[in-house]
């Protein structure tokens, strides 16, 4: 009868190859992005990104959590695909991920890309900021509609006004161990049932 941590690892080896026979699937999936940052008013940017890593490499979807402390209520959503430019400095860029939420308020997001030209195989990095880590022309941002203070009685007037992001990242969103903490237990009760067998 084959040990214990046998068939514990037979198990998991099993699952292991199970997924890499499935790995063409998997790699069509949106991966999940965690999306972080502050802008020049101190409002902070959080979140997540969906991201199809396979080829073409697109932006997918925004969570239902994406959103800037400053506009409470408000989750920015339906991003723009973006596309690959080139800035001052050489670098790749994945420009114009814009985002809307539902007051008209917009975001624009930058993503560094370095050396890549597209999103294929894309693990993370720095957003776009004011510091020019990706040069003056591309710079994260969100617009939002201010409403200006106006005496009593007075009409009251508003104007778009855009803050720039000043530090921001992109990075992998913690992926699920739930199917090791399942697997264990299940080939555990499997060879437990079958040492209850033998000894009956």
């Amino acid at each position: 009868m084959k040990s214990l941590s046998a068939l514990i690892t037979t198990g998991l080896l099993g699952m292991a190859i199970a997924g890499t026979a499935s790995a063409g699937s998997i790699l069509t999936v949106a991966t999940g992005f965690t999306v972080s940052g502050t802008f020049s008013n101190s409002s902070v940017l959080s979140g997540t990104l969906e991201i199809n890593l396979a080829s073409p490499g697109t932006i997918v979807s925004a969570g239902t959590d994406l959103y800037i402390s400053s506009l409470p209520g408000e989750t920015f959503t339906s991003p723009t695909s973006g596309s690959d430019v080139v800035d001052g400095n050489g670098d790749n860029i994945w420009a114009n991920v814009g985002l809307t939420d539902g007051e008209g308020d917009t975001l624009n997001l930058d993503l560094f890309l370095g050396t890549a030209t597209s999103l294929i195989g894309y693990t993370g990095g720095a957003l776009c900021d004011s510091t020019d880590n990706c040069t003056s022309s591309y710079v994260s941002s969100y617009t939002f509609n201010q409403v200006e203070g106006q005496l009593p009685g007075e009409l009251v007037g508003s104007q778009n006004v855009t803050k720039p992001l000043t530090v921001g990242n992109l990075s992998p969103a913690p992926e699920p161990a739930s199917f090791v903490l399942l697997a264990v237990p299940a080939v555990w009760a499997i060879a437990r049932k079958r040492r209850m067998k033998r000894a009956a």
